[in-house]
């Protein structure tokens, strides 16, 4: 049995159109027109009618937390004491050592500062609703036999940031906006929760699945996590690309190709900009080392792989030393 359900245009949490299975569906604004709540439905649906003797995939994908990140009736007043974020990072003083893009980033003020709490508290309501969807995910896996066999992944596309380095939206090579939640549960391989460091990205989340139906795939970039959640020791990678091409809608973030360890992340954009940040010691990235002598071995280091992977650069981006 395959459903598709999935809908129309960009985030909405009431007043959407949905493609199922081929058929144009309207929903509007009453509290059971909620999309988290309406796709959770058609998801917890799909298992449970699915025969358990079939093997079974689901994807399941909501609006939240994005714009105009509604909460879920009953959650309007949640979160109300909650303090604000200010991380060392928050509304950088002191912007020379970063980009040009940073840079023209003007200080915010206290009514920004303020617009950017409300949506913050706003993005985390909307998340309640989606942590009941992953309970009721995992419980319908239990109703149905199927929770022993199934490996359970919840992961987000993107982080976004709440003011540091004067930024409130994604598409930087900051760590909030490339770090990204990763939960794994698989009661038949993983026999106890455990936290791991290890280097993952998205593009292994394909592998991933390719092999835990036994299936083959074709040349891919991405890894298996299997060896991984069977030996927390294995061999894995030791750093990973992040690239960036500048387009509409990308916030005036110009193209940057990056390569980051577990220790340091390394910048480049074009017309000679870099950042170069230790990690262990500036988990917040308010240093840029590029350019410091103390530094020089590991930037060329971190600039040899990067030109490795980086290739092709993307269109337009022209990195010169």
């Amino acid at each position: 049995m395959d459903r598709w359900f999935g809908t129309q245009g960009s985030a909405a949490y009431y007043r959407y159109r949905v493609t199922s299975d081929g058929a144009i569906v309207e929903y509007g604004n009453d509290p059971a027109d909620y999309a988290t709540s309406v796709v959770g439905g058609i998801a917890i649906s799909f298992i449970r009618e699915t025969p358990s003797e079939q093997p079974l995939f689901a994807y399941i994908n909501v609006p939240a937390p994005h714009d105009p990140a509604i909460a879920a009736p009953g959650d309007e007043g949640a979160f109300k004491k909650l303090e604000p974020w200010r991380p060392p990072s928050y509304n950088e003083r002191d912007v020379k050592d970063k980009p040009r893009y940073i840079r023209d980033q003007p200080w915010l003020e206290a009514d920004r500062r303020r617009e950017i709490d409300v949506a913050r508290i706003r993005q985390i309501r909307s998340l309640l609703a989606v942590d009941r969807l992953v309970g009721d995910v995992v419980d319908v896996l239990e109703e149905t036999g199927r929770r022993q066999n199934t490996i359970v992944v919840f992961t987000s596309d993107n982080g976004v940031l709440w003011g540091e380095h004067r930024w409130d939206s994604k598409d930087v090579p900051y760590e909030e906006s490339i770090a990204v939640p990763l939960v794994v549960r698989y009661d038949a391989l993983i026999p106890a929760a455990r936290k791991d460091d290890s280097l993952v990205a998205n593009i292994d989340l394909a592998p991933t699945f390719a092999d835990a139906a036994g299936a083959t795939t074709p040349e891919v970039e991405g890894l298996s996590l299997f060896p991984l959640l069977l030996d927390p020791t294995t061999s894995w990678r030791d750093g990973f690309l992040i690239e960036h091409m500048a387009s509409h809608g990308a916030n005036g973030v110009p193209s940057f190709c990056a390569y980051h360890t577990r220790r340091y992340v390394l910048v480049r954009y074009g017309q000679r900009e870099s950042e170069l940040y230790d990690l262990r010691t500036d988990p917040w990235q308010r240093y840029n080392l590029d350019g410091s002598p103390a530094y020089g071995q590991v930037r060329d280091s971190l600039n040899d792989r990067l030109l490795a992977a980086c290739e092709p650069l993307p269109p337009g981006l022209i990195l010169l030393d």
